[in-house]
């Protein structure tokens, strides 16, 4: 099983292998909102918070000995993934918590608790990162360096463009096949056009996939900034304080929540 965290395993031989699709979200939502019902009046704190950080589904398995069971599973980006290689140790007994409870609260037996590295292909990234070249130096590259740090594979103009490459279809590109997209909103960007139009593109992609994709970073005075780009200020924004570190943690934990 490379590239799999076993959190949890219960009796028996400790390798499976997923055999079908998850179950549908209608089925699985029994299941998970009377086990948090139940996790929550226990005070089991630990498994509580795995089963809503993590976005779990589901799955009917089989081992090497053809048994039938059910895994609760999951795909985490890298940065995630390490966390969880890092800490499965102290995850073991809120994992065998939230097994037992998801069949205690109607769902089936849970024989593995895992979570698995989410891959990459080589054409795709997690973060585009759009900001003015003004912001170069003190913003974007050392943001880069710490997601890319972190495992957090980005698109950034200084490694995408090649010499002669078209600038806006490269471009256009990263921003389709982007996770998330990183706006570096400073006084620079909001009197660039382009930025405006790479802005309305992401947030196009983002009402079309029903998935939080565009995440402001704010770089100078909030009210000044929004003004400039009114369409942003119903998202929840972070201001550039100079800590490349904490906007990795902030992604590190919209990754681990459930998209809608």
């Amino acid at each position: 099983m490379m590239g799999i965290v076993v959190l949890h395993h219960g009796t028996g031989a400790q390798d499976f292998t997923i055999e079908g699709p998850s179950f549908p979200s209608d089925e699985a939502e029994e299941p998970f909102v009377n086990a948090r019902r139940l996790l929550a009046a226990r005070r089991q704190e630990g498994a509580l918070d795995l089963l809503r950080s993590v976005p779990f589904e589901i799955y009917p398995a089989t081992n090497f000995f053809n048994d039938e069971f059910h895994v609760l599973y999951a795909d985490v980006p890298l940065m995630e993934y390490e966390r969880f290689r890092d800490t499965r140790q102290s995850l073991k007994l809120p994992a065998r918590q939230l097994a037992e409870t998801i069949a205690e609260a109607g769902g089936p037996y849970i024989r593995f608790v895992a979570v698995g590295f989410e891959r990459v292909k080589p054409t795709e990234w997690e973060v585009f990162i759009c900001h003015a070249s003004e912001d170069k130096n003190l913003v974007a590259r050392p943001l880069v360096q710490q997601l890319e740090a972190a495992g957090v594979r980005c698109w950034y103009d200084e490694a995408e463009i090649g010499w002669g490459q078209s600038i806006v279809q490269k471009i256009h590109e990263g921003i389709a096949r982007s996770r998330y997209v990183i706006v570096v909103v400073s006084k620079y960007l909001v009197k660039k056009p382009w930025a405006q139009k790479e802005l309305r593109t992401a947030l196009t992609l983002e009402i079309e996939a029903g998935e939080t994709r565009v995440l402001p970073l704010l770089v100078g005075h909030p009210h000044s900034l929004l003004k400039e780009v009114p369409f942003l200020k119903e998202k929840r924004y972070l201001v550039w304080k100079g800590d490349a570190e904490a906007v990795v943690l902030e992604l590190g934990k919209l990754a681990r929540r459930p998209q809608s």
